[in-house]
């Protein structure tokens, strides 16, 4: 039985290109590392994380002992319209779910969707997983992403 996605909108008081890039460029600034980096399940801390804005570029985390760990690869980089990625924390890429941002221009303001699909890399424990980050990203994103846009 497949495992229903995680959606997430919100609307911005920012341009498309504005949200975009905070989204991608400023994404070390306004993520919530704890609590949401691996770095910390493995005793240490996170200091950023970055995007490598190309296809088949990686979203990488960067410790304070400068240890990295591949977050996701990017499948799809459309400046300030949609980035696509696979999601992997701790899984290899064929076990991978899949996230997608949009932005779509509104008059003044942005439409932000995130889609969180493809749960079956994560097995029994897909449906737990699914839930968890659910409630992951109302903060992550609904509040620091959403927080981090200001205005254009």
């Amino acid at each position: 039985m497949a495992i229903e996605e995680v959606r997430k909108e919100l609307v911005v008081d920012a341009s498309a290109q504005h949200a975009f890039d905070v989204f991608t460029q400023k994404i070390g600034t306004w993520w919530p590392y704890a609590g949401h980096s691996i770095s910390e399940t493995k005793g240490a801390k996170a200091v950023t994380v970055e995007i490598d804005p190309v296809v088949g570029g990686e979203i990488a985390e960067t410790s304070e002992a400068g240890k990295q760990y591949v977050w996701g690869r990017i499948k799809d980089w459309h400046p300030g319209e949609r980035i696509k990625f696979s999601w992997l924390m701790g899984l290899e890429e064929a076990e991978a779910s899949e996230v997608e941002v949009t932005f779509a221009q509104e008059d003044e303001k942005c439409r932000v969707t995130l889609v969180h699909r493809q749960w079956d890399g994560y097995g029994e424990g897909a449906r737990a997983k699914r839930d968890n980050y659910d409630k992951g990203w109302d903060f992550v994103f609904g509040q620091c992403f959403s927080g981090a846009c200001g205005s254009a």
